[in-house]
């Protein structure tokens, strides 16, 4: 499974986000980084807002419970 980790630094402060959806595909959540990205991109408060999107696989082998 893929999780879309979005990190958000402005004005000297920093948020730590998701998206919250699991992909099934690291190409799946790909598409929406880059959508995801070009939003932030063209609605920043400031030119220094800074946003990195950024697809993490997280193995869930041994887990015990269907997700």
């Amino acid at each position: 499974m893929w999780v879309l980790i979005i990190v958000l630094m402005f004005e000297g402060n920093f948020s730590i986000q998701s998206n919250q959806v699991m992909y099934p595909t690291g190409d799946m959540c790909e598409t929406d980084r880059v959508l995801i990205q070009e939003r932030f991109n063209k609605t920043k408060p400031k030119p220094s807002a800074i946003a990195l999107t950024k697809c993490v696989d997280m193995p869930f082998e041994g887990i015990k419970y269907k997700l």
